[in-house]
């Protein structure tokens, strides 16, 4: 969340703001989606963004690499601001 706070800082600060969220979460393990609502509302509350502009996908590497052994998770995000 310090990384989340400071980015939203530097987009805030340059005046523009966060219209909606989509990212993907890769992990071979755990299994994470029983905590989507959750992610979901722990985003909103750092970004000051309503939770239904914020979406998170769940899916594995089909066991490749390091995140297939487990061994690493993996984020992507692609933020729309204006």
């Amino acid at each position: 969340t310090i990384l989340l706070k400071k980015s939203y800082t530097l987009v805030k600060d340059s005046g523009f703001s966060i219209y909606n969220i989509d990212s993907t979460v890769i992990a071979q393990e755990p299994t994470l989606s029983p905590y989507r609502d959750a992610m979901r509302e722990n985003l909103a509350s750092c970004m000051d963004i309503h939770v239904k502009d914020i979406n998170i996908k769940f899916t594995t590497s089909e066991g490749l690499g390091c995140i297939g052994e487990g061994k690493a998770i993996a984020a992507v995000c692609v933020v729309l601001i204006g």
